[in-house]
């Protein structure tokens, strides 16, 4: 587990020590640095973590490095080195920062020219590790989290009203901000420059596009196996506790026995809801016992304090949302026995190996109406065509999303609705925020139609599933293991061809071989996820129902972004229908209310 902080400023206070102690959960602080006007410092929690911070450089150039880098023992070595901070400042001085191009893995970097005083921070290309700043121009500040960057004076304690209008539309946050307004992400791949009196630049620098591969199932199955061997190994070495977020699916299956077969002893755990009918829970301790490992249940429901965990969860993870998930792994962290150090989980493998071809559909829809595109329906026409075949006019199914998943659809957050509680159209800052992913898309043009989807979804995955995960597991002293996204894997999906994925009803075609050829008996039972009920403990909780009516209050910090008349209006809808209305959208003002409190908005 590791962090850092960065503050540029030449007039006014530079609180280097305010803002790692606002992270300090992320580790003690091994290292800190000052230049002139800029100062940066570094967190670790232990020499051998999994994530771990380093600091170093030459004369002319001071590196941070925050995280894992593949090989980075064989780099310092071929460069003749002593540090992965000098390897990475000799390597950009032979070839300029396009030698961060060539660097795999999950982390953040930051190039400080002692010169200059330019600013270079560039993350790594699946944006596994986070990255915020701020700047005003003359300011520049940068951190681990949201919460270290609030910790200078100077950044602004406001809602960003348009990010807040995503999260009711769509549930998620724009690619490049965060909800607080001023505070903007680095983009995954991307390299943001400061320079004094200049405004931040950010420039794509490495593409996650690769080739693709004319391979066989057999060959895939044999690359996969052997790539989650080889990069858990290197992520586990001298670790003495490891966990496995275990569902009872092909996935979570997959990485943890994997982890048993090559680590010290493995604990697995499951979180669900109490009364739930798709609880996993039953389902993970039948394969945790194939398996011969402990496993704990972690169950959440009406004899737990929910605003607690909500208000745990949305600070943790700095967002507040639709996605109650964040509620359960908040409680699961908190009662894991035996504490591991490092947890591995089976996210973005449906993304990446053909899991829920449904997804496609989802995401189709959502795409379509929200962006409203001749060029975006252009190219959703040639991806339904590839997909369908076989299967039907994928395309036209996607005009009327599965009522499973109407939600990502912008119809069932009533948007009339949202766009007078906000003051602004919905659709066109939901169409603006996917902008930027797109953009990256179109700089490619040779890239099949298959790979651009699929990228699409894969950041969208990562900016709601991985990034929440990451922070909540960083608060309770865990770092996350994503297996499925080590770089050789996510290239080994992005080549793949659709056949290779699904096909002829079957899913998810690789991992599910090579789990129920190669190991011991799978559990064959339709893994369904679960549900959280938002409506219902809305509801049902007094506790959240207080805070939820409380929001109707001329003191309710959310509802100075927002129609406090609409917003009444929604209170009461809420109430006098029994839950029955605008639940989803209570739910996340109700989460952005705790999550103002939290954050000291």
């Amino acid at each position: 587990m590791s962090g850092f902080a960065l503050v540029s400023d030449k007039s006014g206070p530079r609180p280097l020590s305010e803002m790692l102690a606002a992270i300090r959960h992320r580790g003690a602080l091994a290292q800190s640095r000052r230049h002139d006007h800029i100062e940066w410092g570094i967190l670790n929690r232990s020499s051998n973590a999994h994530f771990k911070a380093e600091l170093g450089g030459s004369q002319k150039m001071s590196v941070l490095v925050e995280g894992w880098i593949e090989g980075a023992d064989e780099l310092v070595q071929r460069l003749g080195c002593t540090t992965l901070p000098d390897a990475i400042a000799e390597s950009v001085h032979r070839e300029g920062v396009q030698a961060l191009t060539r660097l795999r893995g999950a982390f953040v970097i930051v190039l400080i020219d002692l010169t200059t005083m330019q600013i270079s921070v560039y993350r790594d290309p699946q944006g596994l590790r986070p990255a915020y700043f701020f700047s005003d121009g003359n300011v520049f500040v940068a951190a681990s989290e949201v919460k270290a960057v609030l910790a200078y004076p100077g950044t602004p304690r406001r809602v960003d009203s348009t990010v807040l209008t995503q999260l009711l539309v769509n549930g998620l946050e724009p690619p490049d901000r965060s909800l607080v307004l001023g505070v903007n992400k680095v983009l995954p791949g991307h390299l943001a420059e400061f320079h004094p009196a200049s405004a931040v630049r950010s420039r794509l620098l490495t593409s996650p596009f690769v080739p693709m591969r004319d391979i066989s199932v057999l060959e895939a199955e044999s690359e996969l196996q052997r790539y989650l061997q080889d990069g858990l190994r290197q992520r586990v070495n001298n670790i003495e506790s490891v966990g496995v977020l275990l569902s009872g699916g092909v996935d979570s299956y997959l990485v943890a026995h994997t982890l048993k077969e090559i680590a010290a002893p493995v604990r697995a755990a499951t979180a669900g809801v109490a009364g739930d009918p798709e609880n996993e829970i039953a389902l993970a301790r039948e394969a945790a016992q194939h398996l011969g490992i402990p496993h704990d249940a972690h169950e959440v429901g009406a004899k737990d304090d929910l605003v607690d965990l909500m208000r745990k969860a949305v600070t943790a993870s700095e967002q507040p949302g639709r996605y109650a998930n964040a509620l359960l792994l908040v409680h699961s962290f908190e009662r894991w026995q035996d504490g591991p150090t490092v947890v591995g989980c089976g996210e973005c493998a449906d993304v990446l190996f053909g899991g829920y071809p449904y997804r496609i559909r989802q995401r189709a829809g959502l795409l379509k109406q929200v962006l409203r595109s001749d060029r975006v329906l252009q190219f959703l026409g040639r991806c339904a065509n590839r997909f369908g075949q076989g299967r039907g006019d994928l395309f036209e199914l996607a005009l009327v999303p599965p009522q499973d998943f109407r939600f990502y659809v912008a119809e069932v957050f009533e948007c009339d609705r949202v766009s007078r509680l906000m003051g602004m159209d919905p659709f066109e800052t939901v169409a603006r925020d996917f902008a930027t992913i797109w953009d990256e898309i179109d700089r490619e043009p040779d890239v099949p139609d298959l790979q651009r989807f699929m990228y699409v979804d894969l950041r969208i995955a990562t900016q709601t599933v991985v990034d929440k995960l990451e922070k909540i597991a960083a608060s309770a002293g865990i770092d996350v293991l994503h297996p499925f996204l080590m770089p050789r894997i996510v290239d080994l999906a992005l080549a793949l061809p659709i056949s290779r994925k699904f096909r002829n009803g079957q899913e998810k075609i690789v991992p599910s071989r090579i789990a129920h050829k190669s190991f011991p008996p799978l559990p064959r039972r339709t893994k369904i996820g679960f549900s959280v009920p938002r409506g219902q403990w809305l509801r049902e909780d007094s506790g959240l129902r207080q805070v939820a009516e409380a929001l109707a209050d001329p003191g309710a910090r959310i509802g100075n972004y927002v129609d406090r008349d609409e917003l009444k209006f929604i209170v009461g809808e809420f109430t006098s229908s029994g839950g029955a209305r605008f639940s989803d959208s209570l739910w996340i003002l109700t989460s952005a209310e705790l999550w103002c409190e939290g954050m000291g908005i």
